[in-house]
Parts: C-alpha cells; structure tokens; sequence
C-alpha cells in the first residue's frame, strides 16, 4: 500500500489532496531522517571499528613495553648471575690457596713431629748411654 493510498483511506480523497503536500513534506522528511540514521550508523560503525584499531596499537604498544621491560630484567639477572660467578670463582681460587697452605703447614708440622721425636729418641738413648757408660 502507498503512501497516497493510506492517507485516502485514513482521511478521505478530498482531505487528502489538501494534505497531500503534508504528506510529500513528511515522506521526504522521513526519508531524509532515515538517511540521516543509516549515515549516523555508519559513522558510529567507523568509529567503532577505528577504536578497536587504536586498541590493538595501545596493546602492541604495551607488549613492546613489557617484552623490553622482561628483556631489561633479564639482561640485569644475567649480569648479576655473571658478578656471582666470578664472585664464586674467586671464593673458590682463595679455597683452594687455604688448602694449599694449609696441607703444606701439615706437612711441616708432621715433619717438625718427626724431628722431634727423633731428637728424643737420640736424646734418651744419649741419655741412657751416659747413665749407663
């Protein structure tokens, strides 16, 4: 049914003719309305879809941050891995100079017992010789 029609039969052929350029105005103002709407919408997708773009650029922002971010902290750990390791090495170099030392004096000690026990014993036996002689 047309728009013409509808108007006929809702007031009357002859009302309608005195309406009928109401009727045009409104139909065309409808359909301009409309444009306007399906433009409005469509504006309102466009800025939809350009602010999910900016999100995906705010995100791949914010992974570039905390991928630098880790690679940062990593590259930190490794040097301070790397100062314990040489902080170990060193521990374990002066380790081993104290275990040097320290089988050398035994050594010496051992050999200063020895000494000693040989003084002794050529003591007592000079001793026993002399008590004896």
């Amino acid at each position: 049914m047309t728009l013409q029609r509808f108007v006929d039969r809702r007031i009357g052929p002859q009302r309608s003719t005195e309406c009928a350029l109401t009727v045009l105005q409104t139909a065309d103002l409808i359909h301009e309305l409309e444009k306007k709407y399906l433009e409005a919408s469509h504006q309102c997708d466009l800025i939809v879809k350009d602010e999910e773009k900016r999100r995906e650029a705010v995100r791949a922002i914010i992974q570039r941050h905390d991928a630098e971010s880790l690679k940062q902290q990593v590259s930190q750990k490794d040097t301070r891995i790397n100062e314990l390791v040489e902080q170990a090495e060193n521990l374990i170099s002066q380790l081993t100079l104290a275990q040097d030392k320290s089988q050398r004096q035994d050594k010496l000690i051992q050999a200063h017992a020895r000494e000693i026990r040989d003084l002794k014993v050529a003591y007592l036996t000079q001793a026993s010789c002399l008590g004896l002689c």
